[in-house]
């Protein structure tokens, strides 16, 4: 009975509005999905134990001794292969937290694939390191 009680709380409580988001014009939110999870195997290795924020190839000698530059995380790959990050503005979250779960989804993957993105600012920036065929 606690078990349902609690899954019913969790099933009516908003989904959370993203503090952020990514975008490349013209792709899908399934198109970011994609990238999200190649880019996870490029920064954590095919090893099965993807953890954000962890380099494929860990420091030589003692981890604690290693003081060396922060690798690649998946940001990293995504703005390499051409993604760009928004900040949401508290009102334009606030403004997403009041809309229906429904639309609130539309509106951000419109965002995702959007050439201008109508919200955010832009706070990261592609790295244009991607190479494109011509």
């Amino acid at each position: 009975m606690l078990v349902w009680l609690l899954l019913l709380i969790l099933q009516a409580a908003p989904d959370p509005v993203p503090d952020r988001f990514a975008n490349l014009p013209g792709a899908t939110p399934l198109t970011l999905e994609q990238e999200r999870a190649r880019c996870l195997l490029i920064t954590t290795g095919p090893t099965g134990t993807a953890v954000p924020h962890r380099a494929l190839t860990p420091p030589i000698g003692r981890a604690e001794a290693f003081d060396g530059p922060v690798r690649d995380t998946v940001d990293d790959c995504l703005a390499g292969r051409g993604w760009r990050f928004y900040a949401l503005r508290p009102t334009e979250r606030r403004a997403l937290a009041r809309m229906g779960a429904g639309p609130r989804q539309r509106t951000l993957d419109a965002l995702v694939g959007a050439k201008r993105p109508t919200l955010g600012t832009l706070v990261r920036e592609e790295r244009r390191t991607r190479l494109r065929a011509r």
